[in-house]
């Protein structure tokens, strides 16, 4: 059945005939287990049989530590007869709480003693009594002493001196450089310290130390450093050591780049050496960035600004670069005013250029103008256009400018229908539309006033100037023919009692009217 004892500490522990021999407590050492024959009276006695064990005559135990897992023993004894003949052993246990579980299969049933557990170990000896510790600690003694008026209780407590035992706290890999900070665990195991030496070969002056915690240690290089720590007490001497690693930083080459023109975009495409890849890419600006963790994005920007990169390798070392993206101003182009032009007029064009990093080449678009290689060149009307200047700077920078030439519509002028008229000395008037023209012709005044003068086939012109300057003119066509007499005949007289009077005219084909 489970037991629990709490008295002093031994490192054996043991289970069988020797009633006194069944306590424990501490660390634990050795585990050594005795059996015997049982009586049928004992077997029955006996709680949790089961069918564990196939094999007749065996014996198989089993512990657990602090609650842990059940572990079989390194052996098991085969029982041939007396159950003294077999003993189990468990050496070198380290724990506060052992648990057993012990299965036995007799020739005719299998029974199982199980969840022995022990939790202390005392020897109850005479008077004078001699212990033996083999772990430095710090122990209490009990001495009871009883008699048949009853008892006393006298307790001693003993301090068991050991070797040191050091163990260097854990050192966090870092880049590039270190700072280090030493330090170390060390269990005094009772003892009185009385030496400390630190070694750190590779740090920037070979530096060692006599203190049980060092100042800074300093290492200005990378590589794989190993640092080393003796220390000593009144009892022996223990030794550590650690190893750590210096990662170099990667390394930015963010070649310069030459200045944008305005209005363009840029890539950056860095390399990378030195560290440990992969990297991972941060990129920050005032400027537009495509895309801030990639390891070449578009930049763009419509003024000066300065692009950080941060950049982190596999073993989170960093580095850092800047560049400064420079804006050039495009060249100012100016195509000239927009223009209104008649249509029988020219338009001449008035381009500029300015500003940005000279000299200039200059171009116009079209190859209706007089010269698409100057910066004043003409256009001879033919309808409505837009000329654009282009202009190029020394650096590159491109700008354009353009200017639209409209046709104006020509006035609608009218001189008339053409006409005929008789050579006779007789002034036609003439007008044309719109009011406001001017006539002109050999035989006609600057107001439309004609006097035909021989036969022939005239022509007048009629020209008219707009209020916004545009001209346009119409053509009369005048045929003067030769006069046709109308001859009446001579003058009579006839009796009022005549009815009928027949008229006689030359040439004939004309008509008469009367008044």
């Amino acid at each position: 059945s489970a037991r629990a004892f709490n008295t002093a500490s031994l490192d054996d522990f043991k289970i069988g005939n020797d009633i006194l021999n069944q306590h424990f407590d501490g660390i634990i050492d050795e585990v050594r287990l005795y059996s015997r024959a049982l009586s049928i009276e004992e077997i029955n006695d006996l709680p949790g049989f089961s069918n564990a064990i196939a094999n007749p005559n065996e014996l198989k135990t089993e512990y657990r530590i602090d609650g842990g897992p059940w572990t079989v023993a390194e052996s098991n004894g085969s029982l041939t007869g007396d159950f003294n003949a077999a003993s189990v052993t468990q050496d070198s246990l380290t724990g506060s709480s052992l648990e057993l579980k012990i299965t036995m299969n007799t020739i005719d049933q299998i029974f199982t003693a199980d969840n022995i557990k022990v939790s202390g170990y005392g020897n109850y000896d005479s008077l004078n009594s001699i212990y033996s510790f083999t772990k430095a600690g710090l122990y209490t003694i009990d001495l009871t002493a009883s008699n048949v008026c009853g008892s006393d209780l006298h307790q001693d407590t003993v301090t068991v001196q050991g070797a040191p035992i050091v163990t260097i706290d854990p050192i966090i890999d870092t880049c590039e450089t270190k700072n280090l900070f030493p330090t170390a665990t060390i269990d005094t195991c009772f003892g009185i310290m009385s030496g400390y030496s630190w070694t750190f070969p590779g740090s920037a002056a070979d530096e060692t130390s006599n203190l049980e915690i060092p100042n800074m240690i300093y290492y200005d290089s990378v590589g794989v450093f190993k640092t080393y720590i003796d220390v000593t007490n009144n009892c022996g001497s223990d030794q550590d050591s650690l190893v750590f690693e210096i990662h170099d930083n990667p390394v930015i080459d963010l070649a310069p780049i030459d200045s944008v023109c305005f209005g363009l975009n840029t890539v950056l495409s860095p390399t990378i050496t030195e560290g440990s890849p992969n990297y991972v890419y941060s990129w920050s600006s005032n400027a537009f960035i495509s895309n801030t963790s990639s390891s070449s994005p578009t930049i763009t920007t419509f003024s000066d600004e300065n692009v950080y990169l941060e950049v982190t390798d596999a073993n989170n070392c960093m580095a850092f670069d800047t560049i400064f993206v420079d804006i050039l101003d495009l060249p100012t182009v100016d195509a000239g005013a927009g223009q209104s032009v008649c249509p029988e007029d020219t338009a001449f064009l008035i381009g500029s250029i300015s500003g940005a990093i000279p000299p200039y080449t200059f171009m116009w678009d079209l190859a209706t103008l007089s010269d698409i290689t100057v910066l004043n060149p003409y256009y001879d009307m033919n309808g409505t256009e837009t000329f654009t200047l282009t202009a190029t700077d020394s650096f590159g920078c491109i700008n354009s400018n353009s200017v639209t030439v409209t046709e104006r519509i020509s006035p609608f002028v009218d001189a008339g229908q053409d006409t005929a008229l008789c050579d006779q000395p007789i002034a036609v008037d003439f007008n044309g539309s719109p009011n406001g023209g001017t006539w002109v012709g050999n035989k006609i005044d600057n107001a439309g006033l004609f006097l035909p003068n021989g036969i022939v086939q005239d022509t007048a012109i009629y020209q008219f100037t707009d209020g916004l300057g545009c001209y346009n003119e119409d053509t009369l066509l005048i045929d003067v023919q030769a006069t046709v007499l109308a001859n009446a005949g001579i003058d009579f007289e006839k009796c009022i009692s005549e009815s009928q009077v027949n008229l006689k005219g030359t040439p004939s084909g004309g008509y008469w009217d009367h008044a």
